[in-house]
């Protein structure tokens, strides 16, 4: 008889499984708040190779003062700050290699606005709070909807609008319609004239 209830078991939940398989459910904000609606969207298209040149012009023509871009891991948040740096723009990362007295330097400089742009990662950048943030760019898109809606309510804060940038490959197709199916409308897809989707330098002149 116990034998007969756990086949039973088994059967229904291999059933239910499969039924998962073929019809998977929609992701949602589980857990999470819609991103606020005091923030805009927008995508941009590129390679791997080409994110960082795409968003350094980014960050030219913006001439935010108060950006925060987000990296996966720790090691490309301290490489890319280091790259923007050296290109001229003022960034710090804050990344779990720091000791607590640097992560204190990175959040009190960029706070002051001493530092520009700050580069983080999901984890280091918890518990920020800066009401001044104006742009949010996702360098690495986030893994999932309830990410993305984490990272972008770092701006648009007390009655300000603020703008959500992300830089998308060829592997981000299905977060961005899953993006745009949960938000209810399709977000804005951007070009920077004068560069192409690799973010090198184009020549004649660019598309609007």
């Amino acid at each position: 008889m116990g034998s007969m209830i756990g086949i039973r078991r088994y059967l229904t939940a291999a059933l239910l499984a499969a039924a998962l398989l073929q019809t998977p459910l929609p992701l949602q904000f589980v857990g999470e708040a819609a991103p606020p609606a005091t923030v805009s969207h927008a995508f941009y298209s590129v390679s791997h190779g080409g994110k960082t040149a795409v968003l350094i012009e980014i960050l030219r023509r913006t001439q935010a003062k108060s950006v925060i871009v987000f990296t996966r891991t720790k090691h490309r948040a301290k490489s890319l700050a280091r790259d923007l740096a050296a290109g001229g723009c003022r960034a710090v990362s804050l990344q779990g290699n720091l000791s607590q007295r640097e992560r204190e330097r990175a959040l009190d400089g960029f706070r002051s606005g001493r530092f520009g742009v700050l580069v983080a990662t999901d984890i280091a950048a918890r518990g920020i709070d800066v009401a001044t943030v104006s742009h949010v760019i996702n360098y690495d898109a986030p893994a999932t909807a309830a990410a993305y809606t984490h990272r972008v309510g770092r701006t648009g804060r007390a009655t300000r609008t603020g703008e959500a940038l992300t830089l998308v490959t060829a592997d981000d197709v299905a977060l961005v319609k899953t993006l745009e199916r949960v938000l209810g409308k399709r977000l804005e897809r951007r070009q920077l004239g004068g560069h192409d989707e690799r973010g090198s330098r184009r020549s004649g002149n660019a598309a609007a």
